[in-house]
């Protein structure tokens, strides 16, 4: 066995017994997920003025049919 080979062999041994501190359940769940439900927010924060854009165009487009159609009924007496 050479030396070099020996030395490797000990730094995993070592390495082995060094005990790690385990991730708790939470941050490892955070880890995993995390990027996936940042995404999802912000999916769901666009989607919702989106929502609120189209519902606000809506609104100022029936105002606006309805107050040409006052006009077409005045002009029409």
């Amino acid at each position: 066995m050479t030396d070099s080979e020996a030395q490797r062999r000990a730094a995993a041994i070592q390495a082995l017994q060094e005990k790690r501190s385990p991730t708790p359940p939470a941050k490892a769940f955070w880890e995993r997920n995390g990027a996936r439900i940042g995404i999802a927010i912000a999916l769901l924060i666009a989607l919702a003025l989106v929502a609120r854009a189209v519902g606000s165009f809506m609104h100022t487009s029936i105002s606006e049919t309805s107050r040409a159609e006052q006009d077409l009924r005045k002009g029409m007496r």
